[in-house]
């Protein structure tokens, strides 16, 4: 997983990406895997895919960035027009801001709507477990795969489970019946 924690300029970085870049290339040309890992020094085949996997994604992922910075610029200049008869109270206007404000909300992602998660977290079976998952849940985001707040969501239910699951005392529900004095019954 190359390139995560590093700054985007730096050389080793850069050079990462250039690799994928030439394997992307190759791969379009109708080079094999493995012909591919041979030219740009990857170890196997298996690594030259997943090299033009993360270039095909980074392909898609740039355009439509670009795409939504312009909408984004666009939706402002629209608010920006009409900000004079909003401030005035002109329902009208007050009712295209609100849907410009709506439109840039869904852009910019801020109406969670639940989905399905679409990232593999590794087992979680003890306490020691838990920073590969919180790791994973970081990567996720960092390669698209997870929003943010999704992220967050993840994070504290992690938490959660460490609190409960990997603590040394666990309550959970009413206390069992043979944990209780017996009732002692009285006599008439």
């Amino acid at each position: 997983m190359a390139g995560r924690g590093r700054a985007k300029t730096a050389p080793s970085r850069i050079e990462a990406e250039e690799r994928q870049a030439a394997a992307l290339n190759l791969r379009k040309a109708g080079v094999s895997f493995e012909e591919i890992a041979r030219q740009t020094g990857y170890a196997s085949a298996s690594g030259a895919y997943e090299a033009v996997k993360a270039a095909m994604a980074k392909t898609l992922r740039e355009p439509a960035n670009e795409l939504r910075e312009l909408e984004l610029a666009r939706l402002d200049g629209m608010l920006e027009a009409i900000s004079e008869a909003v401030m005035a109270g002109d329902l009208n206007a007050i009712g295209m801001a609100l849907r410009i404000s709506e439109r840039r909300s869904r852009i910019l992602g801020l109406d969670y709507r639940e989905r399905p998660l679409s990232i593999k977290l590794p087992k979680l079976e003890s306490a020691q477990d838990i920073p590969t998952v919180a790791g994973a849940i970081l990567a996720g985001v960092a390669e698209g795969n997870l929003l943010p707040g999704e992220a967050a969501r993840i994070a504290e239910l992690l938490q959660v489970v460490e609190r409960l699951a990997f603590s040394d005392v666990l309550v959970v529900g009413a206390p069992d019946e043979t944990d209780s004095e017996p009732d002692e019954k009285e006599s008439d």
